[in-house]
């Protein structure tokens, strides 16, 4: 999913941006006026951020242990878009906002809180009918009610939370772009609008999911790189999340944001950086759509998820310590050796591995279906709006110097 929040106190526009000057309103050179469009175009201005809202919920998220990276100085010597290029027109390039090789973890999540929804509306309900005031006396009566009304509410909370995975693997857009284009020197993201988190709107199961077209000034964003701990084989290593802030205008404090967003996921600090001097050098440097060495993205059509690379996707994000019969290729036949010789030694280890391996059978199933059955809603025009003829990417690869 991709992770990103933000808002602003949006003026009316056709279809994304109206001036100030098609408004007759002088407004200051520096200021960073942000635009929002849902799908139908409509949009309502928000006069002052709220408690809770995104532009509150970007200023908590900021870190202070995260490292700024200038647009005046070079972030690497090796741009490198990561397999993230969807497409590029001459003065633009669209970057994935999101990967979709989650598709499959989420729809296991769907699954796995349905039997607790299920089994903890039934177990409360029973309590219910148990109470009997004039057999349990007064005490017992309380504590069953209130046991009762503890499952029965653990019940419905793991049932919302199973709709909205599933809504998440079946009702989400596998393309949800990002575009900069530096002819109007303008950052537009396409993208579905489910909530800041997998709790927000929990409540209302059902809400629309719009897609929302945001568009920002270039000149207000401010990148970061903040690291992070990411659990991988039996080792832990050190991520970096690129993090593109929003704020308020060029000069304004780090914490004055209109929102943020991410750029991929699963970085370390060296491609983090190389992403980050990619989009600068093309966006301030007149930089290629494609540097050479580097591949643009490839998305996998419904009948490509089944492929032998998006199983690896798919079983890679289940394995909740990673590829461990690719990294460690000997695991399964060691612990097979000393099950077979005492199975208190390997034998539970054996079965924790082999369970983690029949879990990326729905997960697979998941991942197919989910690209199956994705909608793929047109694009506004406004997104590609001065953005020019667009550029074959294959003529565009070059093997590195």
């Amino acid at each position: 999913m991709a992770d990103h929040t933000s808002s602003a106190s949006a003026k009316p526009i056709k279809p994304i941006v109206v001036s100030d000057e098609d408004l007759g309103i002088a407004a200051p050179a520096a200021a960073c006026t942000a635009s929002i469009t849902t799908a139908s175009f409509a949009t309502a201005p928000e006069p002052e951020p709220k408690p809770g809202s995104a532009e509150d919920f970007a200023q908590q998220r900021r870190s202070a242990s995260g490292q700024v990276l200038p647009k005046d100085q070079k972030a690497s010597d090796i741009p490198i878009s990561c397999g993230m290029l969807l497409s590029a027109t001459e003065h633009s390039i669209t970057l994935q906002a999101i990967g979709s090789w989650a598709i499959g973890l989420l729809f296991l999540y769907a699954l796995v809180f349905l039997a607790p929804g299920f089994g903890g509306v039934y177990f409360g309900l029973e309590l219910f009918s148990w109470i009997d005031l004039s057999k349990m006396g007064l005490f017992l009566s309380i504590c069953g009610v209130f046991l009762g009304s503890i499952s029965f509410a653990t019940g419905i909370a793991a049932l919302l939370l199973s709709l909205k995975c599933f809504r998440f693997t079946f009702g989400r857009p596998v393309v949800q772009p990002i575009v900069f284009n530096r002819k109007t020197r303008q950052v537009h993201i396409w993208h579905q609008d489910a909530g800041a988190g997998i709790f927000s709107n929990l409540l209302r199961p059902f809400k629309p999911w719009p897609m929302v077209l945001e568009t920002y000034p270039w000149n207000c964003i401010e990148a970061e790189g903040i690291a992070s701990l990411q659990a991988g084989g039996n080792t832990v290593r050190a991520g970096y999340d690129l993090v593109l802030w929003v704020k308020d205008s060029p000069s304004s404090a780090p914490h004055e944001l209109q929102g943020m967003f991410k750029l991929g996921q699963g970085h370390n600090e060296h491609t983090a950086r190389g992403l980050w001097e990619y989009v600068r050098r093309y966006m301030d440097s007149n930089g290629p759509p494609l540097s050479p060495g580097d591949v643009p993205a490839t998305l996998p059509s419904a009948k490509e998820a089944a492929t032998a690379s998006m199983i690896y996707a798919a079983m890679l994000s289940i394995v909740l310590f990673g590829w461990m019969w690719i990294s460690h290729g000997k695991v399964s036949l060691d612990l097979w050796w000393q099950f077979s010789r005492n199975p208190l030694d390997g034998g539970a280890v054996f079965a924790v591995l082999n369970f983690l391996y029949a879990m990326c059978i729905p997960a697979l199933i998941g991942h197919y279906l989910g690209h199956l059955l994705a909608p793929h809603p047109k694009p506004p025009e406004a997104l590609y709006k001065d953005a020019g003829q667009p550029i074959d990417l294959q003529k565009l690869v070059k093997p590195a110097a």
